[in-house]
């Protein structure tokens, strides 16, 4: 997705984000190339139960656009 990119000569590179906008939902392809272990992301089941929670909130409901 475009999302990172390697900076620096040799023995000396590290991976930048360039366009976190190109970030997919459930992509979790940051995790392995972090060195420092930051970046975590929620399970697949955890994510699935936190849309079902903002599905039902009538908050977060997609309205109709009244034409």
């Amino acid at each position: 997705m475009h999302v990172f990119s390697i900076e620096g000569d040799e023995g000396n590179k590290r991976t930048v984000v360039k366009n976190p906008n190109g970030c997919v939902v459930t992509c979790t392809g940051c995790d392995p190339i972090c060195p420092a272990g930051a970046i975590k992301h929620p399970s697949k089941q955890e994510f699935r139960e936190k849309i079902r929670k903002l599905r039902k909130n009538p908050d977060f409901q997609l309205r109709k656009k009244m034409t």
